[in-house]
């Protein structure tokens, strides 16, 4: 499904808007390969055979360019990288094993570089076998030490609106741009300026190892799964630390950040995150989770078009959540750290806790939340296992336009600390505060906070999305404001 328009940066500050066709990847992009000169140090994939084949027209290219790739990292060898030169390249094969093994059947630790991410694509095509495995891309594993990875200046598309039998429920495989598994042993990934998108599952399963994600951008990942009535998040952490800055993440089919296992910590910093189907951001296990300089807004109205209003149990998702702590998979209490932070537009509880949480907010905004009335609040804390414990004595929060109340604690559940200010409107309600103390409640004496419009353009990853787009966003402009869900 085509967005209409991109934002190509020549560096911070400094974008070129174009309009093109975003139904196929690298539409804007040369399609000759070697005009351009390679990463120093890297294996060139052209070198070995690789040839664009933007049509995508049989297997056979796909394998030809898969068998390339292979050539190219064991060219380079243990640590060694791969450079995708201007084109798209759809990549793919009709074997039961992954496309590309890396510490098994291919050297460890190769890092991939490219040209731009409107100029190099690899793609999954859509000629594969539906019941084969062969819809990951790319397995970091065996035991070993990958040591430090890195993607650069590079997009993964995932075609997951054309892959056979994924879309239509009939597989029960996935597809992901890199998979991580519990075996690897350790290693640092980094990613500048890759654009992900269309994975039917999602592009990241980080498990083990830390991740540095900086100025990339996540488009409709695991939207065609949510379309089918399942779910899938555009990252998704385990057991290392994870930081994501200078982000856009738009239309995730679940959440838009799902820490799953361990006791690592994940740092958000000037992320635009726009449209989910679940949440934001979901803590199923981890030690500390901190956002900051960021703005989030769940409900939109191409999630409302696009995902379905029931999925196969019942539930809708169209923007459930701004941050879930439902699960402790580590039997460890969790702090949620939020500074300059806006939240808007989600049908039912904005910040709900079930485990035992720190809260620990400052300058942070809750807009229209719970606004189908379908939980308590804009925070909520329930369940006999949940704790909410507020750290913020000399701290402000604004709730604006919350369904039912700005903060519960229900009965089953335990509610302690202090919120300094809590700025409310005319919709506000205040439910059961537990031990909860709230030192002063009040009128704003001035709007919501803005956020200043230039923090999420500091990427330079390439996609759809305007300052329009922005500004309009981040003045509300929802379907959620009249309440028309």
């Amino acid at each position: 499904m085509g967005i209409g328009s991109a934002i190509t940066a020549t560096g911070i500050g400094a974008f070129l808007v174009t309009n093109r066709d975003d139904s196929k990847p690298g539409t804007s992009g040369p399609e000759n390969q070697g005009q351009t000169q390679a990463q120093p140090g890297a294996e060139n994939i052209a070198e070995y055979g690789a040839e664009p084949n933007p049509n995508d027209p049989d297997l056979a290219t796909a394998r030809a360019n898969l068998q390339a790739i292979k050539d190219a990292a064991t060219a380079a060898g243990p640590g060694g990288a791969v450079y995708i030169p201007p084109g798209t390249y759809f990549v793919g094969q009709d074997d039961d094993t992954r496309n590309i093994d890396f510490g098994n059947s291919h050297p460890k630790g190769i890092s991939w570089y490219g040209q731009s991410p409107t100029e190099s694509i690899v793609a999954l095509t859509e000629h594969m076998d539906k019941d084969d495995s062969s819809h990951v891309l790319m397995y970091y594993g065996n035991e070993v030490d990958h040591g430090t990875v890195e993607f650069r200046d590079i997009q993964f598309f995932g075609n997951a609106a054309n892959l056979d039998g994924l879309h239509g429920g009939e597989t029960d495989r996935s597809s992901k741009a890199v998979i991580l598994t519990p075996n690897v042993r350790s290693g640092t990934f980094n990613c500048n300026n890759v654009l992900f998108k269309q994975w039917f599952d999602g592009p990241i399963r980080g498990r083990i190892v830390d991740w540095n994600i900086d100025s990339c951008t996540f488009v409709e990942n695991g939207s065609e799964s949510r379309r089918r009535g399942d779910s899938g998040h555009s990252m998704e952490f385990s057991e290392g630390d994870a930081t994501v800055k200078n982000t856009r993440i738009l239309r995730s089919g679940s959440y838009a950040i799902d820490y799953r296992y361990g006791n690592g910590d994940l740092t958000v910093e000037n992320c635009f995150v726009k449209g989910y189907g679940t949440g934001f951001l979901k803590m199923g296990a981890g030690k500390s989770f901190t956002v900051k300089n960021t703005f989030v807004r769940g409900n939109t109205p191409w999630i409302e078009e696009n995902y379905p209003d029931k999925d196969d149990r019942g539930d809708e998702f169209k923007g459930r959540h701004f941050c879930y702590s439902q699960l402790s998979r580590n039997g460890k209490t969790k702090l949620l750290r939020l500074r300059n932070v806006q939240f808007r537009d989600c049908t039912h509880e904005g910040i709900k806790i079930r485990r035992p949480t720190k809260l620990d907010a400052d300058n942070v905004s809750l807009i229209n939340a719970n606004a189908a009335g379908a939980g308590e609040a804009a925070i909520s804390a329930e369940g006999s296992k949940a704790e909410l414990e507020c750290l913020m004595a000399e701290k402000e929060i604004t709730v604006y336009d919350s369904n039912k109340f700005a903060i519960n604690v229900r009965s089953d559940a335990v509610g302690t600390g202090e919120i300094g200010t809590l700025y409310y409107n005319d919709t506000t309600k205040f439910g059961n505060l537990g031990g909860i103390r709230i030192v002063t409640s009040k009128r704003p004496e001035r709007s919501c906070f803005p956020i200043p419009l230039e923090s999420f353009f500091a990427g330079t990853s390439s996609e759809a999305i305007s300052r329009e787009e922005i500004r309009s966003t981040c003045r509300g402009d929802s379907v959620l404001t009249d309440k028309k869900l």
